[in-house]
């Protein structure tokens, strides 16, 4: 098939992912939990990539950012799954820039349901210059440390438009 603006999808053979040329963009994950201090506002490293078109990200260098090389606007998602335990409240928000500024000031807070892992899940559309970054930070106010779940965690951006 193909698709708009030149791209064109292939399927590299069974249970492969299909691509398409032209995409940019990235996916990246955790291969371990990540241990957040109570009150302490945090960001989510990440040292897999999933996939990454553009050298969005480094597994090394500033691992909890995905960097635009490429200005545009990019739908930005990110999922964080705390591990279980019933007191207090976990915030996910995405900064741009390492500022909590309006208006990418994203906020999803979710209030734990007894012992269950709580996911928290944020989706938006964001215009980026070229290195202009954005991060997943956590916060959580349990009275005491609590873990990422590496298994249900992801950040990931894909451009969507050319021009901020």
């Amino acid at each position: 098939d193909s698709g708009t603006a030149g791209q064109v999808w292939t399927n590299a053979g069974s249970g492969s992912v299909p691509t398409w040329s032209g995409h940019i963009g990235a996916h990246v994950s955790r291969s371990t939990g990540q241990s957040i201090t109570t009150g302490t506002r945090t960001a989510i490293t990440w040292d897999t990539e999933q996939w990454d078109t553009d050298t969005i990200h480094d597994n090394v260098t500033n691992s909890s950012r995905l960097t635009a090389k490429t200005a545009g606007k990019y739908v930005v998602t990110a999922r964080v799954t705390f591990l279980g335990n019933a007191t207090g409240v976990r915030d996910l928000e995405i900064y741009k820039n390492g500022a909590d500024v309006t208006p990418v000031n994203i906020k999803y807070r979710r209030t734990p349901n007894g012992v269950n892992a709580v996911q928290l899940l944020l989706v938006d559309e964001i215009s980026l210059a070229i290195n202009d970054y954005v991060e997943a930070m956590v916060t959580q106010d349990s009275g005491g440390a609590l873990s990422i779940d590496e298994s249900y965690s992801m950040f990931a951006m894909h451009r969507i438009l050319g021009s901020t």
